[in-house]
């Protein structure tokens, strides 16, 4: 009897370790902090000259990071440890190179990518992982050199994007 008693509590035990569990991740859920955001419109970016990216339209945003006064940024409300993803799609142009990169607003680029093009449209993702402060902010900067202005193409659900999301 005890040895079943015993099996007994450890099961109740266990079970109630995965609804704890199960809770963390609801209430994570709840409270995440963190926002995806896009630009409808194509931008056009000049030949050998870094951009920032622009956004314009929020998909979501649980904790105030983008602000249309600041539309290049992604601001850290909640510090702790971030993902940071960007997604592209380059107009056609098969001449020169691609290039994006994730920069902080102490100026420092902290994750880089760079690719040649192709005859058709080029796309581009990238993903880094920072602990940012209140108040830090993030950018989402392209290059390019085909020889002339290049477009960046909207895509509703690829490009542009700039996410983030609290991991830490």
């Amino acid at each position: 009897m005890s040895e079943l008693l015993s099996r007994l509590v450890d099961q109740i035990v266990s079970l109630r370790r995965r609804v704890g569990a199960l809770e963390s991740v609801e209430m994570a859920l709840r409270t995440g902090q963190g926002c995806r955001v896009y630009n409808n419109a194509d931008q056009t970016i000049p030949q050998a000259t870094w951009t920032a990216l622009s956004f314009n339209t929020v998909y979501y945003d649980y904790d105030d990071c983008w602000s249309s006064s600041y539309p290049t940024r992604l601001t850290c409300q909640t510090s702790g440890l971030y993902i940071i993803t960007g997604h592209v799609r380059w107009a056609a142009n098969s001449n020169g190179e691609r290039i994006m990169g994730i920069y902080k607003s102490d100026g420092v680029g902290y994750a880089t990518c760079g690719q040649l093009p192709v005859p058709s449209q080029t796309r581009m993702s990238i993903a880094t992982i920072l602990p940012l402060q209140a108040g830090e902010y993030v950018i989402l900067q392209v290059y390019q050199t085909s020889g002339g202005d290049l477009a960046v193409i909207s895509a509703l659900s690829q490009s542009p994007i700039f996410a983030m999301a609290r991991i830490g």
